[in-house]
């Protein structure tokens, strides 16, 4: 069936304002990675210190992600979305303009906050203005937009850094993510309906909806296995994802390599570029070629351990290999593009918010204790007399995330899927 043409451009300006969104989110993100050493240097921090200013950002926002899933289901995307952009944006200025160690916790803390909603709102967003067959298909359209952020937040972060400061570049930031606040609110609807326009099909229609009780919701979602298995999957496998891309790849090639952070920056956005060619790959086999999204993400899980076993196996691996490698780890990880579609097919669309809440919860609470771990065991490792960390010490957490990836892997394959054809 051919949408009506107004309702074929607006859902695009919709969902296109809040992946601009996300991907200021994601830069935010993964800023970290390459600030690293202009942190340390300073805020005079240790590895765990600099950990925990890294996932304090993942700590509040998988405290958040059940409200938020839950305020979504009642309030929606577009004032939600606005007021928690203005927050990031404040929290991007605290951290730029910080003093000392402790202020510059609270604006990276801000941030986390600010970012809550953004991923569980585009889900809902999908979920009102597309249609069931391209659910996998906008997921993966959405990451890639998202992946696009970390990219900015490689060479191009690097480069800004060494040119204005990556303090003015962190206040810079936060002037764009308040002009994209006022975006999302003149500019996002969060159903069809709200501007006049039917559903996309006739099973997404209002008249077939009826608001749940709060506690029933709950108990449909949490009470839901196949929840807990992809909730445990994502904090495994978003817990290395986040760890790697978001904190430590930089200091990792910096310490281990020799690189200067301009190059190991460059070497690290290959990551992301794996990523952003991965995530509407799997969305696309999901939708239309394999017919499964079970099978797509198990797929992919396979492929990120294969690029991960020589990273934790062969400790001198050469230079060159590298880039591809970590190409193949993003383009392999982004199949948990397939989890919020499977979520929305399984769930009924009145707790899609709650249950994509719980589960949002786990990735980010897998990356704030992976990212803080790691600095823990790094520390305990130790250091060089010029200050970097110990070879051994890298090679070990990799072994434990290379571990994490197979467990991850081993968990999706009770998943249940809704049928498809």
């Amino acid at each position: 069936m051919t949408l009506p043409p107004r309702l074929a451009r607006t859902r695009w300006v919709v969902f296109g304002t809040l992946s601009a969104s996300h991907f200021l989110i994601y830069f935010q993100r993964l800023a970290p990675n390459v600030l690293a050493p202009d942190l340390t240097r300073d805020f005079g921090l240790s590895a765990s210190q600099l950990g925990l200013l890294g996932s304090i950002y993942f700590w509040l926002y998988a405290t958040l992600q059940v409200p938020a899933g839950i305020a979504l289901d009642r309030l929606g995307a577009r004032r939600l979305g606005a007021v928690s952009m203005v927050v990031a944006a404040l929290g991007s200025a605290v951290l730029g303009l910080a003093s000392g160690y402790g202020l510059a916790l609270v604006g990276r803390g801000l941030i986390g906050i600010g970012s809550t909603p953004f991923y569980i709102s585009i889900m809902l967003v999908i979920r009102h203005w597309f249609r069931r067959r391209e659910f996998a298909t906008m997921s993966g359209v959405m990451l890639m937009a998202s992946n696009l952020g970390a990219l900015a937040a490689t060479q191009p972060l690097a480069r800004l850094a060494e040119t204005i400061g990556w303090r003015a570049s962190l206040v810079a930031f936060a002037g764009v993510m308040l002009g994209l606040a006022a975006l999302v609110a003149l500019l996002v609807r969060d159903r069809p309906e709200d501007v006049g326009l039917p559903a996309p099909e006739a099973e997404l229609a209002p008249d077939v909806e009826k608001r749940l009780p709060l506690g029933i919701a709950l108990q449909i979602a949490w009470g839901t296995r196949s929840v807990w298995l992809i909730a445990l999957m994502f904090f495994l496998v978003y817990g290395v994802v986040n760890a790697f891309q978001g904190l430590w790849a930089v200091p990792w090639l910096i310490d281990t390599r020799g690189l200067d952070r301009a190059t190991a920056a460059t070497l690290a956005s290959w990551w992301a570029w794996g990523t952003v060619a991965g995530a509407p790959t799997w969305g696309l086999l999901s939708d239309r070629v394999l017919h499964t999204r079970k099978g797509a993400g198990i797929l992919g899980f396979i492929l990120f351990a294969l690029a991960w076993a020589p990273l934790t196996l062969l400790p001198a691996i050469p230079l060159w290999s590298l880039a591809p490698l970590m190409f193949l780890a993003g383009f392999g990880s982004a199949s948990v593009v397939i989890t919020a579609p499977l979520i929305m097919e399984l769930l009924p669309r009145q707790v899609v918010g709650t249950a994509i809440g719980l589960i949002n919860a786990t990735p980010f609470l897998g990356a704030a204790v992976y990212q803080y771990g790691i600095g823990l065991a790094l520390d305990r490792f130790g250091r060089f007399p010029n200050g970097t960390y110990l070879p051994a010490g890298y090679q070990a957490v990799f072994a434990a995330c290379l571990l994490s990836i197979l467990g991850a892997t081993l968990l999706m394959l009770p998943v249940r899927e809704r049928p498809r054809g």
